[in-house]
């Protein structure tokens, strides 16, 4: 029977509880770099935000994990800097950023997006999401806000199930240990399947 890793991640969701803290944590232990994180984490926020903003009620929670995570990583190949500098961990159905739920707490408790958990048999979860305002993207280069709209034009439409198997065949991905943190420098030994660089240089060619 075909897994619907729309349901099966937003069940994993309690494995990444843990990870909630961490955030906080990091920037008691190094205090020197907490601003830059707290700047960073909302930059992140305003990420999930835009998506949610562009996608609404049509995206789940393994949808929005993977626009997150193609648009920092593949944003790495072209440019060599992460867009967001958001961690990423291998789950089993993909990847998945640290701090999504600190983010939906952000954009809830702000006014700005909800995430209502809809009703499903069993024991799997599923949420619909919806933008109440307008997402800031002032910390956003026009380049950056592309490269969003790249990922979302790409990958928004795909369903839960195909995006999740298009990112078992991304490298990061595949060579990272299980619940590990995702490496950005494996980007650059991506193949023809999920590399970038490829794609730009027969849009240059044009």
């Amino acid at each position: 029977m075909e897994t619907n890793y729309c349901l099966a991640e937003d069940q994993s969701t309690e494995k990444l509880s843990q990870c909630t803290n961490v955030y906080s944590n990091e920037s008691i232990l190094y205090p020197g770099r907490a601003t830059w994180e707290a700047k960073q984490m909302d930059k992140f926020t305003n990420m999930v935000h835009y998506f949610i903003w562009k996608g609404g009620s049509t995206l789940c929670k393994t949808v929005l994990y993977k626009l997150c995570y193609f648009s920092d990583f593949d944003f790495y190949e072209l440019n060599e800097r992460s867009m967001t500098a958001t961690r990423y961990r291998r789950l089993t159905n993909g990847p998945a950023p640290f701090f999504f739920d600190v983010a939906m707490e952000s954009l809830q408790t702000g006014g700005l997006a909800t995430e209502e958990e809809i009703a499903m048999d069993g024991s799997y979860k599923r949420f619909r999401y919806h933008s109440l305002q307008d997402p800031d993207m002032g910390s956003f280069s026009r380049e950056e806000i592309d490269m969003l709209d790249w990922v979302f034009d790409r990958y928004g439409r795909m369903t839960a199930n195909a995006l999740s198997e298009l990112s078992h065949k991304d490298v990061p991905w595949i060579i990272a240990d299980d619940k590990g943190e995702i490496s950005y420098e494996a980007v650059f030994y991506r193949d023809a399947v999920t590399s970038v660089r490829d794609d730009e240089e027969e849009t240059e060619g044009e």
